[in-house]
């Protein structure tokens, strides 16, 4: 798929750890965030902004892809019955940082279309799906479709932080 990579074990262990529970519990979570504006399931979403410890991530990136600045920054919150529905992002890239704890197989997997295409996916369409791993970082364009699949365990969050480049 052009523009997609995986990079595993993206960040320190210690610190993907501190931040898992430093979204989970420091951060003002809004529900009713939707993959496409007032469409689709419901689930958690948090702006970020000028948070000391999502500034290190955005160092990390900005150091190893060169990305000059980021459109926006933000967390999803994502429980059982809470999943994305098929959207496009704005911007040139998505960097999708898995944050909270490893899931199941097959539980809250990343979902993204291998071409791009003029509309949302089908039965027919070639999905790649990602496995949800703690501090697994997605870097993908932002035209292809994709979606965050809501993890199958109760009361188990599932937690991503989004970067879109411009």
């Amino acid at each position: 798929m052009i523009g997609f990579k995986e990079y595993k074990n993206f960040m320190d262990k210690d610190f993907i750890t501190y931040l898992s529970n430093h979204y989970l519990i420091n951060m003002t979570h809004r529900y009713g965030h939707n993959s496409i504006q007032g469409k689709g399931n419901s689930f958690f979403m948090s702006e970020v902004h000028n948070d000391g410890v999502t500034n290190f991530v955005t160092y990390k990136l900005i150091k190893k892809f060169g990305v000059s600045r980021f459109k926006r920054i933000y967390i999803n919150l994502h429980f059982s019955n809470m999943g994305g529905s098929w959207h496009r992002d704005d911007g040139e890239k998505t960097y999708l940082l898995m944050v909270t704890p490893t899931l199941k197989k097959d539980s809250g997997c990343f979902e993204v279309c291998d071409t791009p295409t003029p509309k949302p996916p089908t039965e027919k369409t070639k999905i790649h799906k990602v496995a949800f791993e703690q501090n697994k970082l997605v870097v993908f364009p932002a035209k292809l479709w994709h979606r965050g699949r809501a993890p199958v365990e109760k009361n188990t969050p599932r937690i991503t932080l989004a970067f879109k480049s411009i």
